[in-house]
């Protein structure tokens, strides 16, 4: 899912990440599995893009060996495309590209599910 750019929800400010040191902050950088942007893709500290001012749009970090992953928004619930905060108008009144009802988020799931075998 890199370089993806998708809708989320975010359903209260709280989740920010916070780091003990600049340089905590900084060893994390490598860790981080998505940020919050805006409508250009420029990464955004600010609401209502960045709903908790997470410092460089940090939206979610995942663990070096990645078993663990901590999320702030919410893909469980835009797992439908009608369920979107936002979409482009597509093919087929609004449904997913390929004509299903699934939004893209659904593709993170299926990755996880396939890196648990």
């Amino acid at each position: 899912m890199a370089g993806s750019r998708i809708p989320i929800a975010a359903s209260h400010g709280e989740g920010r990440a916070l780091f003990a040191s600049p340089e905590d902050e900084a060893a994390c950088q490598d860790h981080v599995a998505a940020r919050f942007v805006d409508n250009s893709g420029a990464v955004t500290q600010h609401f209502p893009l960045n709903s908790n001012g997470s410092p460089r749009g940090v939206a979610s970090v995942t663990a070096a060996g990645g078993r663990v992953t901590a999320i702030m928004p919410h893909p469980e619930r835009v797992l439908r495309m009608g369920n979107m905060p936002y979409r482009p108008e597509v093919k087929g009144g609004g449904l997913a590209e390929d004509g299903s009802d699934e939004s893209p988020w659904m593709a993170m799931f299926y990755s996880a599910r396939r890196w648990v075998g």
